[in-house]
């Protein structure tokens, strides 16, 4: 059976909701939260595409080393 790995990202308000499945299995589920300073300087959520990457990728070197092979 072929292995699946999925990433989902859920971008809030206030936070980054990311989930990592492993075919049905959930192997990480993390909320990024974000400080409303942070986000005052984006006048739009598609603006904050740069922002969010960043945290998000910060954050899979930091925590997520069981997933090393996304």
């Amino acid at each position: 059976m072929p292995q699946y790995l999925q990433l989902c990202i859920n971008p809030g308000s206030t936070s980054t909701k990311i989930s990592v499945f492993e075919n049905n299995e959930l192997l990480i589920d993390e909320s990024l939260s974000h400080s409303t300073a942070e986000l005052a300087m984006f006048a739009r959520i598609g603006e904050q595409y740069s922002f969010r990457r960043q945290v998000i990728t910060a954050a899979s070197h930091h925590r997520f080393s069981c997933c090393a092979r996304l």
